[in-house]
């Protein structure tokens, strides 16, 4: 009875003892319930969290067409970036605290200021923060105390056609399910974007070809006044042109010749070609909207041109004759480049040929404007070689030179070929350099010929001393018209007449190739003026023909002059008596002197 009874004891003690540690865990003291619930509290989505800081992160990407923008998270990270968006560098943005956050919750409900209300409370704030986006479009702003926020972007890049607007901002925000506050917020804004495009057409000025190999540099500004290097080293491809895309707007531009692809064109690195893009990607010139984008610039270089006159400031030609101690008259003209005041250099340089002598030589503006040695420009004498240094400043408002050039064919010229006269204009090409280049004019030639012949007896021998008038025309001299020229024959007989034109003034190429001195002639009268003693002149004048060989006395007639004949002769008694009566008269003279000296003495 009493171990039945000690055992239902033992069960009742144990089953107390379990009770009461099931009752320990699931009640707990009043002490601990508080403990919890304030854990709860500080870490629960639900509700701020004061202790913390909060960060801000911008993406911020350009669109042509902002209407195609998505919206994106509200205040979450996301990776859904609209279709031809691309990320923007350096936009600024500066993020202002307007108000606490306690300030704004009124038994747990947030008003947040207007838009309005935080514009007129940031210039107050002391607590401003900026953040700039770079290469991938990103700004960042961390550590940022709770509160309420004012969001601008305050610089962009050109091409931004119109800036985010302003925005309220509270940190932590609520995210879009409405189910936690997030401290990292994250916002995607875009901006609409416009490019231009330009298009540098290169041409020579002269034939208005295009230029392949020119080299630019595009300069860019913001503000017209600060200008730097967008893309240097731009070279115009084989039809001239060079085009450059994905220029931002609103800004302006500028190309700058570095290098000309041939060293005759004149390069002006100080000269701007100058364009701006405005906020529609059109490009605009001189206050006008260009429809096709391009910029044209020519390269341009001076020209010269030589002629032979046929006369003083005559027609131009190519091919002249003369005689020698002949006037011969040359032009030289030059065009003038648009740089000239710019330039240094500008000087002509005329090469003769043996056989020229300068004489003197006169320059003009336009074939109008006279210009004076010693003030607008210097002469200078090397050998054959005459050079015009022009002052510069003379030239401009004027588009040519003409350089009037004379000379005298000498004694020197050599017969039956060309006598050239070239000449050359040495220039700056490269505007604040001494550098120069020289561009040659054509050649145009002068000739002139001669004649020799052999003065021959009957016998073919040569006869020394005979005199010989040259005259143009057959009767010059019958009509008292002064010689061309005279000669005697040498001890071989022969006479030689050197420079004599012949032939034509020469236009064309053609025109020489008729009456130039490869197959020119003129038609010349020979009068015998003196004969050799014992020999009778010419009695007509002698035509002859002067060509490119004609100067050779082999390659033409003999002129034979005949003896004088001598007096009739009489019988031999008749010249006996005739002389016996000369002796007679002649005694009877002395007999008479005689006798009158005897008269005398008595």
């Amino acid at each position: 009875m009493k171990k039945a009874n000690t055992k239902r004891i033992l069960v009742a003690i144990m089953s107390a003892a379990i009770l009461t540690s099931v009752t320990a865990v699931a009640i707990p003291s009043a002490s601990a319930v508080s403990s919890t619930q304030s854990q709860e509290q500080q870490t629960s989505p639900y509700l701020i969290d004061y202790s913390r800081t909060a960060s801000l992160t911008l993406y911020k990407y350009e669109m042509p067409d902002v209407s195609k923008a998505t919206e994106g998270s509200k205040g979450e990270q996301t990776d859904k970036i609209p279709e031809g968006a691309t990320p923007l560098a350096d936009v600024t943005f500066t993020v202002t605290k307007v108000a606490e956050l306690k300030d704004c919750i009124d038994n747990g409900k947030l008003t947040i200021p207007s838009l309005e209300e935080a514009e007129k409370a940031a210039p107050t704030s002391t607590e401003i923060y900026t953040a700039t986006t770079d290469t991938t479009g990103v700004a960042k702003l961390e550590n940022l105390p709770l509160g309420i926020y004012y969001v601008q972007e305050t610089k962009s890049p050109s091409q931004v056609v119109k800036k985010i607007a302003p925005f309220v901002l509270t940190l932590p925000l609520t995210n879009s399910d409405g189910t936690k506050w997030l401290y990292d917020v994250y916002s995607y804004p875009k901006n609409q974007t416009s490019y231009g495009s330009a298009i540098l057409q290169k041409v020579d000025s002269v034939d208005n070809k295009t230029i392949e190999g020119a080299k630019f540099d595009l300069q860019y500004s913001t503000d017209n006044t600060n200008f730097t290097t967008f893309m240097p080293d731009i070279v115009t491809g084989s039809d001239g042109t060079a085009t450059i895309d994905n220029l931002p707007s609103q800004c302006y531009y500028r190309f700058v010749e570095t290098e000309a692809p041939d060293e005759k064109y004149i390069v002006d690195s100080t000269k701007y070609y100058e364009f701006y893009i405005d906020a529609a990607g059109n490009m605009v010139r001189d206050d006008s909207v260009v429809a096709d984008s391009t910029v044209k610039v020519e390269n341009d270089y001076p020209l010269i041109h030589k002629y032979i006159l046929d006369g003083e400031k005559g027609t131009k030609g190519i091919d002249n004759t003369a005689n020698i101690g002949d006037t011969v008259y040359w032009e030289i003209n030059t065009s003038i480049p648009y740089e000239i005041g710019d330039m240094t250099t500008y000087t002509i340089t005329d090469t003769m040929s043996k056989g020229l002598k300068y004489t003197g030589a006169e320059l003009y503006l336009d074939n109008k404007t006279k210009l004076t040695e010693g003030t607008d420009y210097t002469v200078s004498e090397d050998g054959l070689n005459v050079s015009f240094a022009i002052d510069t400043k003379k030239l401009t408002s004027y588009s040519e030179v003409e350089l009037y050039f004379n000379t005298e064919l000498t004694s020197e010229a050599e017969l039956a070929v060309d006598i050239p006269n070239t000449s050359k204009l040495t220039y700056t090409n490269n505007i604040g350099t001494e550098s120069t280049y020289k561009v040659t004019s054509e050649t145009p030639t002068v000739h002139t010929g001669g004649y020799s012949f052999y003065k021959v007896d009957e016998s073919r021998k040569g006869l020394q001393g005979a005199t010989f008038a040259l005259y143009k025309n057959k009767d010059d001299n019958a009509n008292g018209v002064a010689p061309i020229a005279t000669q005697q024959s040498d001890e071989n007989g022969v006479v030689t007449f050197s420079g004599l034109a012949y032939g034509s003034f020469s236009r064309t190429e053609d025109e020489k190739a008729q009456g130039g001195v490869e197959n020119g002639e003129t038609t010349y009268w020979l009068v015998e003026t003196q004969a050799p003693a014992g020999y009778a002149l010419h009695a007509e004048p002698i035509e002859i023909k002067v060509n490119k060989t004609s100067h050779i006395a082999s390659n033409n007639v003999e002129i034979v002059n005949s003896l004088v004949p001598d007096m009739p002769k009489t019988g031999a008694v008749q010249s006996a008596l005739w002389l016996l009566g000369i002796m007679i008269a002649l005694a009877g003279g002395a007999m008479f002197i005689l006798t009158t000296r005897n008269k005398t003495k008595e």
